[in-house]
């Protein structure tokens, strides 16, 4: 129940049952040592009601109440109608869990089965959660027991009077203390003339600069009233001083006309003008001389690239389309010339991506100035450094007429005034008209020349017919050069290159008898061969022989890559295979204990055997190595490999599907959390697990969950699990 001392007895007696704190009863019936202490409670109760006085605990008016939450703003006093008590303006204060104890002011309150207050806050607000109390202040707003006259200037705050309460009207000049309204009381254009006496106002009630002309008669402004020099330039109105006001004797200097800069002498030259200045200029502009004149001044146009096919200008010229090879930039100067439309070519400006259509560079957009240009374009895969030159006459209309832009090649043309021979050439010097000659210094194509000191970078040297190899002759030096060694080149149907040792060396001839030191011969080769008897391969090789096909020898170190023993026995043992026997020192009934075929055959140590029915039995224990896998977010497993395994994860993880699987293959993987845990695992839907449902795996640091699976050809079926194992 809500509330606390007085404020939950009952207005009805009979329902009074219990002291307001609830300590003593006071039921019907009650035994007499009790009446003592209820009445120490009461009066306990009342002593606290007076120590917080200015609050009444209401309630709903008749004893226990409930009241609750509703909203930040609003509560509910349950079951009774009490919107005349929790009227508008009357201060509440509420106690509850949250806020503490707040205060405020009721904005409103309705009734429908409860009553609903609404609130504002002085500071704080509700929470969803049980009221543990309500006051409201002893003084109601509607209804208040203050009398009249009793609140005195004395019981008001200072400045707490302020224009909202005060009616309208209600302040007329007695309640003005004399002196008191200065001009930031007076709104603005309030003082009129009927407000002033007259001639109250003299000079020292004018602000300085506040009389304007339209308070100053015109016949009151003379001469009289102006003080010497006091009217300068600045006070003539433009254009208001006429012929009429310029006396007839004043000398008016050059300097004053204009800006000054024309002289005096200056102006006489206008004196010896027969006509009108501007039409004797008008007659001699009109000559040709000048029209020449202004046609040399054409200069080159630099575009950036130009058109190499049709150009679509409105989308075409934008910043980051590429125009022969070149990507534009907004900005650039773009010549087109191949235009479907002729009377479109001209020269446009890129505009930025996106911008749509471009237009024709505004120093190039009327035919007066493209006719006769030329263009050179800057860069571009086609037009890279090319000079174009615009034919169209400049009587043609832009736009309508067909624009022409024409390649130009410049040429050399004129009469070579000076030219003098050099080294290696004869004629000397020619200022007119002569030949030049290749001297006899200078190796020519045909003739022959002896080259002395010269080095031939890879020379070819031509045959003399289609059957005969080139020539080269060596002179030997003793007898004058008579005699030499020619080297012909074989009259070959495709290249041979003939590589000299790179040392010091003779070269081995042919039909003579020679000693090769430190030679290899390659019998691999297309058409390489020796010919000889074994016997003389033999003598050849000294203290190795060669093998006879019929003899009887005996071969040391040598591997026999499938040998054949005899007709009836082929060995197809691998080299590798047969070197696992090497060192082998077990007899023929021990190695028949590992044929599992061979039956009858017994031995203590046997520990694979099998039986008539194919059954392998197994004496003593197998197993097979675990192996620990490489971590990896998409984690790799080659069961071939590593069919027992274990994996510490250090993040989640995602098993692939395990590669160089077997059907019928069982394998089994042990997942580990590290240090830190919580690392999650996911399977590649090549796994199968019962229902189709993946199984959550521990999470817990440190411990290990095992999965062990069977391959059916197509999927990992899953054998079983253990979540959770403690590892060490």
């Amino acid at each position: 129940m809500a509330g606390t001392f007085l404020g939950k007895y009952d207005t009805t007696a009979a329902n009074n049952t219990a002291t307001g704190t609830g300590s003593v009863s006071v039921a019907e019936g009650m035994l007499p040592s009790n009446i003592n202490n209820a009445f120490r409670d009461i009066m306990a109760d009342i002593r606290q009601h007076y120590n917080v006085a200015e609050w009444i605990e209401y309630g709903d008016g008749a004893g226990t109440y409930t009241a609750t939450y509703a909203s930040s703003t609003s509560f509910t006093i349950d079951g009774a109608n009490v919107t005349s008590i929790y009227h508008a303006g009357r201060r509440v204060k509420v106690t509850a869990s949250t806020p503490g104890t707040i205060y405020g002011t009721v904005s409103s309150t309705s009734f429908s089965t409860n009553t609903t207050v609404n609130v504002t806050w002085d500071s704080g607000s509700l929470s969803s959660e049980a009221i543990t109390s309500v006051y409201i202040g002893v003084l109601a707003k509607t209804n208040s027991s203050i009398p009249t006259g009793v609140i005195g200037t004395t019981n008001i705050v200072a400045d707490a009077v302020t224009n909202a309460k005060i009616a309208d009207d209600q302040i007329d000049s007695e309640h003005y203390v004399d002196g008191s309204i200065d001009l930031a009381h007076l709104a603005a254009d309030s003082v009129n003339g009927t407000k002033i006496a007259d001639n109250a106002i003299d000079s020292e009630h004018y602000t300085d600069g506040s009389i304007d002309t339209a308070h100053i008669a015109d016949v009151n402004v003379t001469l009289a009233k102006l003080a010497a020099s006091s009217v300068n330039s600045s006070k003539i109105v433009d254009d208001s001083i006429v012929n009429a006001d310029i006396n007839s004797s004043a000398a008016i200097d050059a300097t004053k006309i204009a800006d000054g800069t024309v002289t005096s002498a200056e102006f006489q030259y206008i004196n010896t003008l027969s006509s009108n200045a501007q039409t004797q200029i008008n007659a001699k502009a009109a000559t040709t001389y000048v029209d020449d004149a202004v046609a040399g001044l054409r200069t080159r146009i630099i575009a950036e690239c130009a058109s190499t096919a049709n150009v679509t200008i409105s989308s075409a010229l934008e910043a980051g389309d590429t125009i022969d090879g070149i990507t534009l930039v907004a900005g650039d100067r773009v010549l087109l010339k191949d235009q479907s439309t002729a009377s479109e070519n001209g020269l446009y400006t890129a505009v930025g991506s996106g911008a749509g259509a471009a237009s024709r560079d505004t120093q190039f957009n009327s035919i007066s100035e493209l006719s006769g240009q030329m263009v050179v374009v800057n860069q571009g895969s086609a037009n890279d450094n090319k000079i174009f030159l615009c034919t169209t006459n400049n009587t043609a209309s832009l736009g309508s007429d067909s624009i022409t832009f024409t390649v130009i090649t410049p040429s050399n043309t004129g009469t070579v005034t000076s030219v003098t021979a050099g080294t290696g050439l004869s004629g000397g010097a020619i200022t007119s008209t002569g030949t030049i000659a290749i001297d006899s210094t200078v190796a020519t194509l045909t003739g022959t020349q002896t080259l002395t000191n010269k080095t031939l970078t890879a020379p070819t040297i031509t045959a003399t017919s289609t059957t005969v190899g080139g020539k080269i002759k060596f002179l030997e030096g003793t007898d004058n050069g008579t005699n030499g060694v020619t080297l012909v080149g074989a009259a070959s149907t495709a290249d041979v290159d003939l590589i000299l040792p790179a040392a010091a060396d003779t070269l081995v001839g042919k039909a003579t008898t020679d000693t090769l030191t430190n030679k290899t011969f390659d019998l691999g080769g297309t058409g390489n061969s020796l010919t000889g008897s074994l016997g003389e391969f033999n003598t050849a090789l000294q203290s190795e022989s060669f093998v006879g096909l019929a003899a009887t020898q005996t071969l040391t170190n040598k591997t026999l890559t499938s040998p054949k023993i005899n007709e009836d026995v082929v060995c197809s043992a691998t080299a590798t295979e047969l070197n696992l026997v090497n060192g082998c020192t077990a007899t023929t009934t021990e190695l028949n204990y590992l044929d599992l075929t061979t039956l009858g055959t017994s031995a203590a140590s046997k520990v694979l055997s099998a039986d008539a029915n194919n059954l392998t039995k197994i004496s003593g224990g197998i197993y097979i190595e675990e192996a620990t896998l490489t971590f990896d977010v998409t984690q790799d497993w080659d069961v071939r490999t590593s069919p027992v395994a274990k994996v510490v994860l250090t993040n989640n993880v995602t098993f692939d599907a395990p590669t160089n699987p077997t059907t019928g293959q069982f394998i089994s993987i042990v997942c580990i959390q590290d240090g830190t845990g919580s690392r999650t695992v996911a399977w590649n839907a090549v796994f199968e697990f019962a229902s189709d449902t993946a199984p959550t795996a521990t999470t817990t640091a440190s411990l290990g969950d095992m999965f062990n699976f069977r391959y059916n050809g197509a999927k990992w079926l899953e054998v079983g699990r253990n979540l959770a194992l403690t590892l060490a």
